[in-house]
């Protein structure tokens, strides 16, 4: 089964709801998003140092550059 593609918007809520310190069970109940993607992206998130107020205002394919490029 193919995997599922998530959403821009789904990505940018749970690093918000990392960042209100959510449990990755509880982000994966509101966002509908697998709790090993939840993990996936908050590990992203954090390895490129990155919080909330820090993609507020980037736009969706530079948020993605910064998740996906990372060393």
């Amino acid at each position: 089964m193919p995997n599922k593609r998530i959403h821009i918007i789904d990505i940018r809520q749970i690093i918000r709801l990392g960042g209100d310190n959510c449990s990755k069970r509880k982000i994966s109940m509101l966002t509908g998003v697998a709790r090993k993607t939840v993990s996936k992206y908050l590990a992203l998130a954090e390895s490129a140092g990155i919080e909330y107020s820090d993609i507020v205002d980037i736009s969706d394919s530079d948020l993605m550059e910064i998740l996906t490029h990372q060393k």
